[in-house]
């Protein structure tokens, strides 16, 4: 997945070996952009796709780091669109010197965004879901594709209560979902529609 070699790609980044002192390096510390990607993937895998299915997966980590890539191509397209207009209005010299400290004052909000991006993936490997204040993004991309994760998910301890919040409102169609989604070989949208069928 794009996603997770991204994310994988910051985590290097912005823990870098040589950003440590020796004696204080972690082992997650030191490894390159590949072991990332891998031990993201078997989070990735464990987690999301064996819980809720590929397409949902997609959905959240896209959900999940949609700021951290709005803003870094934000920056990207800002800094790379000065040149021309300041080549037009100084010329070649005086743009490239302008322009360096256009790119050297945004490194700090690159940074930061950075930091962003390396939290989310932290998230991932901790075995967490709650990615970086994204519960409502993550809530909205699981409500997409409700005809796609299997019921099983309802009962699963981490995904339960954000499932649960996509059930019907009506109590007893609630508790038949429920009941039902640990031998449901369904989805989670043919186990609402079966609930409300025998709520009736």
């Amino acid at each position: 997945m794009r996603q997770t070699k991204r994310l994988a790609r910051v985590y290097v980044n912005v823990f870098r070996p040589e950003s440590y002192e020796e004696e204080f390096m972690e082992p997650e510390h030191t490894m390159n952009s590949r072991q990332a990607c891998e031990m993201l993937s078997g989070a990735v895998r464990l987690n999301y796709v064996e819980e809720i299915g590929e397409r949902a997966t997609l959905r959240v980590l896209r959900a999940a780091s949609r700021p951290y890539m709005l803003r870094k191509y934000a920056l990207r397209v800002g800094v790379l669109s000065c040149i021309p207009v300041l080549v037009y209005v100084h010329g070649a010299v005086t743009a490239v010197l302008l322009q360096t400290v256009i790119y050297l004052s945004t490194r700090p909000f690159a940074w930061k965004n950075r930091g962003r991006g390396a939290r989310v993936a932290e998230r991932i490997l901790r075995h967490r879901i709650d990615l970086h204040g994204r519960e409502r993004a993550v809530g909205r991309a699981l409500a997409a594709e409700l005809s796609h994760i299997p019921a099983k998910a309802l009962h699963s301890r981490q995904w339960r209560d954000h499932l649960e919040k996509l059930l019907p409102t009506e109590e007893d169609v609630r508790e038949i979902a429920v009941k039902l989604s640990d031998q449901y070989e369904g989805s989670l949208q043919d186990l609402t529609e079966t609930s409300r069928a025998l709520a009736r």
